[in-house]
């Protein structure tokens, strides 16, 4: 049901946002100092947006996509600890958004709901951890979820244009992703081939 599908996607974008904020802010608004990883894309943003240049000025081994993306928020917001947590915040409802939607195509939307809730507090919400395996997981989700309810032109476009991005945060996982949906949508085809011809030769 349409309607109530809508009202379980508005409970599953607040409700993510407001766990994640509560783990990211005190009751004061005040942010929590995040470690991990992620301090490594911080830096790289603030050094490109004071001038530096990666791969040149400084090296990394991963594409651009996670410092560029930090760095415009450093521009748009400031160089402050809050923009980096509403960073976290951003992806995690993102995340649980797509995965919310991919469990519906699967089962029922209260599974689905209890399925995007495990995500966010066993998964998501033990990292708490803006590093670019999660943008690049973040592309890789929505193609998946263009493509699961059906395989026809616009929707192979956007997944295929998704695992693009997906490449311009972890270089190795949109390739590997390609395969999987390739794989995908050839059987979806064949399956959908078979089923054509069973229809015509029922109908003679």
């Amino acid at each position: 049901m349409p309607s109530a599908t809508n009202r379980l996607t508005v409970i599953v974008l607040l409700g993510s946002a407001i766990y994640l904020y509560f783990n990211l802010f005190t009751f004061g608004a005040v942010p929590f100092l995040l470690d991990g990883d992620q301090v490594y894309f911080w830096t790289y943003g603030l050094r490109m947006l004071h001038g530096e240049r990666i791969y040149q000025d400084f090296f990394t081994m991963h594409p651009p996509g996670t410092d560029l993306f930090y760095s415009t928020l450093f521009a748009l917001f400031g160089e402050r600890i809050w923009v980096t947590n509403l960073a976290v915040l951003m992806l995690g409802v993102a995340l649980c958004w797509v995965c919310f939607r991919i469990a519906c195509q699967v089962m029922e939307g209260r599974l689905a709901l209890l399925a995007t809730w495990l995500f966010l507090v066993f998964v998501y919400g033990k990292m708490l951890n803006g590093t670019h395996h999660w943008f690049s997981v973040l592309a890789v989700m929505g193609a998946v979820a263009a493509i699961l309810p059906g395989g026809n032109l616009w929707r192979i476009t956007l997944a295929g244009s998704l695992l693009g991005v997906a490449s311009f945060f972890t270089q190795t996982r949109g390739p590997f992703a390609l395969v999987g949906i390739a794989t995908f949508i050839t059987w979806d085809w064949h399956r959908s081939e078979e089923h054509t011809s069973e229809l015509q030769s029922l109908r003679h």
